[in-house]
């Protein structure tokens, strides 16, 4: 029950089931498991350091104080490096940028489904109560990742979404689902009722609007 509690169990549980849909899909992006494992660790690795240095912005104050600890990481840190991290990858394995974007992309919607689980045992980014309910608002960040997660794979391959589209949808649909989950997330305004948050979540939705627009300008150049 300790190793279940301590925060970490079901982010380790994600960066396995992530790794295991690498090796399983790999064929599928045209890649070799090795690789595909390797895409991996090195996505893992570039994630978390996003996480990290995305918390340590959030909690200069706190950081400068007591010192920096393995402990407390934001993931919107981590989806911000996700288009570093394809880059990364495609630069090492000379590959297509947007096939390994939609690669990767799968992978960590995964393990961000269930590093959420450890936010409820936790009780971090906990919901407010509503008529004494209190809203799991982990666990519906949770959900929609790992459903998200199931219909970019049924769509890549049995509705063909071409390269790139799993990429960009993410950061859209993300960006609005965090949007609308933080009016009932306990949490700090900054201004009105908004939160640090909500601009991070307006982000990513421009993320994903400029992904959009450089896609398809891409894919309008091939068709040339």
């Amino acid at each position: 029950m300790d190793i279940i509690t301590s925060g970490y169990f079901f982010w380790i549980v994600g960066i396995v089931f992530s790794q295991i849909y690498f090796l399983i899909d790999a064929p599928f992006f045209k890649e070799k498991q090795l690789y595909a494992f390797l895409y991996g660790i090195i996505n893992l690795i570039i994630l978390s350091l996003g996480a990290k240095l995305l918390y340590i912005f959030e909690n200069l104050d706190f950081v400068i104080h007591y010192g920096l600890t393995f402990s407390g990481f934001s993931l919107f840190g981590a989806i911000f490096f996700l288009p570093l991290s394809a880059f990364i990858v495609s630069l090492i394995f000379k590959k297509d940028y947007l096939n390994v974007a939609s690669f990767i992309t799968i992978a960590s919607l995964i393990m961000l489904g269930f590093y959420r689980v450890d936010c409820w045992i936790s009780g971090c980014c906990g919901g407010i109560t509503i008529d004494g309910f209190k809203i799991p608002t982990q666990i519906i960040e949770s959900v929609s990742c790992l459903l998200m997660a199931t219909l970019f794979i049924f769509f890549t391959h049995y509705k063909k979404l071409y390269q790139g589209q799993c990429f960009y949808l993410f950061f859209l649909i993300y960006g609005l689902l965090r949007f609308i989950i933080e009016f009932f997330r306990v949490r700090t305004n900054l201004f009105s009722i908004f939160s640090i948050s909500h601009i991070f979540a307006l982000i990513s939705i421009i993320i994903g609007i400029i992904l959009i627009i450089l896609t398809r300008r891409f894919y309008a150049k091939t068709k040339q």
